[in-house]
C-alpha cells in the first residue's frame, strides 16, 4: 500500500450504509503522485 512521504496518509477504511440500512466495508485511497525530490544531494522518487 502507497503511503505519503510527507504526511503519511494511506488507505482509510470507512462504512457505506444503505437505506434499508445494510452495511459494507469501503476503502478510500489518497490521491498520491510519484513524484521526483532531492534527498540528501541525491534524487529520490517518493509518493
Amino acid at each position: 500500500m502507497a503511503k505519503c512521504y510527507v504526511c503519511g496518509k494511506t488507505t482509510s477504511f470507512g462504512r457505506q450504509v444503505s437505506k434499508s440500512h445494510r452495511v459494507t466495508r469501503t476503502k478510500r485511497k489518497a490521491n498520491l503522485q510519484r513524484i521526483k525530490i532531492k534527498v540528501n544531494g541525491g534524487v529520490k522518487r517518493v509518493y
